[in-house]
């Protein structure tokens, strides 16, 4: 075949590629337009979804929120397409699957441009039909965009030139405001841009960053009364994943609820508590890495086993949720998804031999080690590792790449001993550590029952109270948890099943002694049901496991008012 021949057939195959990507996602469109949580963000998504209203109203500063204590960036791009277009979630969608193909081809060039043709190729591939990027994209969180923004800044960091390095100075400023770890991997982009003594590019890069940073910085100082660059959570975060109640896997702690409306006032609460202070945000954040540092400090040992855990979940196939589970849209909904398609468990392998074999780049590996030592030092969850993915897609398309060369030159050794390290490496990275290595066989039913408690809660919200009853049905089947039996008593005691509510209240109880919302609604129904005594030993008690409760409180108070009242 001429050489002429051989490109443009690797053209065609190019664009074959590309438009069967885009084909996958508008099927997946379509499979999920209808569904009810498309329609309604829970948890993260709807805190986006909220703020970019506000946004799109005209409220630009965010007048009523003080310093920033979630990433503002995904909501202000929101707000603008909402200001534009409404707030219409299935564009934003659209223009989500847009900009994850347009990542794709970054990928091809940054391959291209690296290593070769071939590498580029294959690295796009991986990426368009990895399964959790298709995923994320038809979400309202920030993944797709932080994928798309950093790997364009650092593909013009590799082009070069003075109007390049700006542009990717402004684009990871932006994504310091999508989520902040990107800071680390700041200073190494200005080195590698100095690394031939270039000073004007490197200066305008920084520059760039500046030109993003300062206007939040500013914003912050203005209506919050605290120079902050982007948040004041940093030590929020980093204590949820460095203190006794991290058990390697993400795990909401006690004293905070996991709804971002209401989270960072329980981290300050709590830590004015501890405190005794009446701490600002940003001092509260301090007040947390400090805390975090302390336990770090006096049980290093097991902080150390931590990090190790947190490190064989970030290399782990599975994928950890926060916010919304992968497996359970793979599972709930019949979709695209639910067909066999390319993801963490296969890419990993595949860019170690890349990476290993491949020639040295300072760059792509200061940032794939900024994520990872970012994920690990703090938590590891899906959304989190994500955006680890497209340069390893490009040095998995280089991995594969290399195999053929070896197999192409008839090198038998060296090909065997390749791979076999590949299927060492695809057995580490897809065994099952939560049952085999962690000890905790019901970690993955039990983000399976989380994600059906989310749905119940938000059909609540919506008022469709038959289908939330039916949704924490299913999660308590799955795994008995007192989050959703709490809420099922609650509407069985608002719809007057008092016998029912109270026979749920009491297994939620036995499921977590712990939990005080459930005493004190126990004691709520007993209340209605004229035990008193037992009332008010249910008040007492939720407020002993939680002394701030303040309805409970106030119950116990108005219990004790009616007994003095009947005892005259």
């Amino acid at each position: 075949m001429a050489v002429k021949e051989w490109l443009q057939l690797k053209n065609r195959i190019f664009w074959i590629i590309v438009l069967l990507a885009i084909i996958i996602r508008l099927l997946y469109f379509f499979q999920i337009k209808d569904h009810f949580l498309f329609k309604q963000p829970i948890l993260d998504a709807k805190y986006y979804h909220t703020w970019a209203l506000e946004i799109a109203g005209g409220d630009w500063l965010g007048k009523s929120r003080g310093v920033f204590m979630m990433s503002p960036g995904y909501s202000y791009f929101l707000g603008a397409i909402y200001r534009v277009f409404g707030p219409n979630i299935p564009f934003v969608v659209l223009f989500q699957f847009l900009l994850s193909v347009l990542t794709g081809l970054i990928i091809f060039k940054i391959g291209e441009k690296l290593f070769s043709r071939t590498a580029g190729v294959l690295g796009m591939s991986f990426y368009l039909f990895y399964s959790i990027s298709i995923f994320y994209e038809s979400t309202l969180l920030k993944t797709t965009l932080i994928n798309f923004v950093n790997m364009l800044g650092i593909y013009l960091i590799i082009a070069g030139g003075l109007v390049n390095c700006l542009v990717s100075g402004i684009l990871l400023g932006f994504s310091v405001h999508l989520r902040p770890n990107i800071l680390i991997f700041l200073p190494f982009a200005g080195l590698y841009i100095l690394k031939d003594k270039k000073f004007k590019p490197s200066l305008v890069f920084i520059l760039g960053v500046l030109l993003i940073l300062f206007p939040v910085a500013w914003r912050n100082l203005k209506v919050g009364g605290e120079f902050v660059f982007s948040t004041a959570h940093g030590g929020m975060n980093f204590y949820t994943g460095n203190s006794s109640f991290c058990k390697g896997p993400y795990t909401p702690l006690p004293f905070a609820r996991t709804d971002p409306e209401v989270e960072q006032s329980d981290f300050m609460q709590e830590a004015n508590r501890r405190s005794g202070l009446n701490l600002t945000p940003a001092q509260s954040s301090s007040f947390w890495y400090k805390e975090s540092f302390k336990y770090i400090e006096n049980h290093f040992s097991e902080w150390f086993n931590l990090v190790a855990k947190k490190t064989l979940i970030f290399i782990n196939s599975y994928e950890p949720p926060i916010n919304l589970d992968y497996y359970f849209f793979k599972n709930e909904y019949k979709s695209i998804l639910s067909v066999p398609m390319l993801g963490f468990g296969i890419v990993l392998p595949l860019a170690v031999i890349g990476l290993i074999f491949s020639p040295y780049n300072f760059l792509l590996l200061a940032y794939l080690l900024v994520y990872f030592a970012s994920s690990v030092i703090f938590f590891v969850v899906s959304e989190y590792r994500f955006p680890i993915v497209p340069v390893l897609c490009v040095y998995a398309g280089f991995g594969i790449g290399y195999l053929i060369n070896l197999y192409r030159k008839g090198s038998p050794l060296k090909l065997y001993l390749t791979f076999f390290m590949l299927i060492f490496l695809f057995w580490l990275v897809n065994k099952d550590i939560y049952s085999d290595v962690f000890g905790f066989p019901k970690y993955k039913r039990a983000n399976l029952a989380n994600s059906y408690f989310g749905l119940g809660v938000t059909y609540e919200d919506q008022g469709l109270v038959k289908e939330a009853v039916e949704t924490y049905k299913k999660a308590i089947d799955i795994m008995p948890q007192s989050g959703p039996m709490v809420n099922l008593a609650n509407i069985y005691e608002k719809q007057g099943d008092l016998d029912g509510a109270q026979k749920i209240y009491e297994a939620a109880i036995r499921n977590n002694p712990n939990s005080s919302e459930a005493f004190n609604n126990l004691g709520s129904v007993l209340f209605k049901k004229g035990k008193y005594e037992d009332s008010i030993k249910c008040f007492k008690q939720a407020l002993m496991l939680n002394p701030y409760f303040e309805q409970a409180g106030k119950n116990l108070a108005i219990l004790e008012d009616v007994i003095k009242k009947k005892s005259k």
